[in-house]
């Protein structure tokens, strides 16, 4: 390992990621019309719409007038996000595996992010198509298609966050908060998936709270040697 870095590629790719992050609550809208009772991110209700009636009445009949164009710089902008999380959690991944902990089922997990990106391509440009298009080019073959890529994307990415923080037990009092968060993640991947509008946006929240440790864990990491290593 002389010359190695630990985790050097993942901090590049997350501080990437924080700050795509922080873009996207800028630019993506925070309020719409036409949203039921427990979604409060409209891009998130988007995504899991089954009805095309409602697709379209959601996506163009919006009292701002601006709606439309914010989700589609939103869109556009969640393209540099999805690449920057991906890799953030493939370089940490590696990394984990090599100094914290021999993970089990590792090709796996790092296999997995190329299924979570490119669902997320897919779901993207299923969304850039709808709100580029006009209201009756949306079908229902599209919100099935948003559907399931929407859905592969959430729940590979709980389980790949759940599957890393259940093993590393040696990244300190983060590490602890990334394992206890790994089950409740996972069962709220499949409460979310059972029933949308109660689940979602908390599942949502935690995702965002694993990935977060994760980040922390790399950030907060110190290499003493080829033989010993440090989570602080």
């Amino acid at each position: 390992m002389i010359g190695f870095q630990p985790f050097k590629s993942a901090k590049r790719w997350g501080w990437l990621t924080v700050t795509t992050a922080v873009l996207l609550l800028l630019v993506l809208p925070h309020k719409a019309d036409h949203m039921p009772t427990g979604f409060f991110t409209p891009i998130l209700y988007l995504e899991l719409l089954s009805d095309v009636e409602i697709a379209r009445q959601f996506i163009f009949e919006q009292s701002d007038p601006a709606f439309v164009t914010k989700m589609i710089w939103g869109n556009v902008l969640d393209f540099l996000f999805m690449i920057s999380y991906s890799l953030f959690l493939y370089y940490f991944i590696r990394d984990c595996h090599r100094l914290l902990v021999r993970l089990k089922l590792y090709k796996l997990l790092r296999g997995w992010i190329f299924l979570i990106l490119a669902s997320d391509i897919i779901e993207n440009m299923v969304l850039l198509r709808m709100l580029t298009g006009n209201p009756e080019d949306i079908a229902g073959a599209q919100l099935i298609t948003l559907q399931i890529s929407t859905w592969s994307k959430w729940l590979s990415l709980a389980g790949v966050l759940a599957g890393i923080g259940i093993q590393v037990k040696q990244a300190g009092r983060f590490g602890f908060a990334a394992r206890l968060l790994s089950i409740p993640l996972m069962l709220l991947a499949l409460a979310a998936f059972v029933k949308p509008a109660a689940f979602c946006e908390i599942f949502s929240l935690a995702i965002t709270v694993e990935l977060l440790l994760s980040f922390i864990i790399a950030l907060r990491f110190r290499f003493t040697g080829m033989s010993a290593a440090k989570p602080f």
